[in-house]
């Protein structure tokens, strides 16, 4: 004598195709509600409250365990770029300067080499150093050295 068992898996997807369309239209109505609007709102709203608590939270324990909070490290932020924007402009103000000074060593170098057009300016020999130029006040002052 021979037992057949059933599929089991039959009897579940038969229970599940008349279940489905009636718990779809369920959802469905029940999403559609003014109830569901209430309690989604009120979910939102305790939601929001439960965030604002953790963050004074967080920012009370921060302070307290002398920890930098979200606003310490924003100004921290906003300071290094400012500082990184001042060094930025200075580092333009330095290659004009540089460049001005470029523009000054070629004038005076041509101003001074024999044959050049140096009228009569008197260029350093070569056993006149700056110290002895220093010594006989021919060197250039750059004010407050003496």
């Amino acid at each position: 004598m021979a037992v057949h068992y059933s599929d089991p898996f039959v009897a579940w997807k038969k229970i599940y195709d008349e279940w489905e369309p009636h718990a779809a239209e369920a959802w469905n109505d029940f999403l559609t509600s003014e109830t569901y609007s209430i309690i989604s709102a009120q979910m939102m709203q305790a939601f929001l409250q439960m965030n604002q608590l953790i963050s004074q939270t967080m920012k009370s324990v921060a302070e307290k365990s002398h920890l930098p909070s979200i606003d310490d490290m924003a100004r921290l932020g906003e300071m290094v770029a400012a500082v990184d924007e001042k060094i930025d402009a200075i580092d333009e103000r330095l290659i004009r300067v540089e460049e001005t000074l470029k523009k000054i060593q070629g004038a005076l170098e041509s101003r001074t080499r024999p044959g050049q057009g140096g009228r009569g300016r008197r260029t350093a020999s070569r056993d006149e150093s700056p110290e002895n130029r220093e010594l006989s006040g021919d060197a250039p002052s750059f004010g407050g050295e003496e």
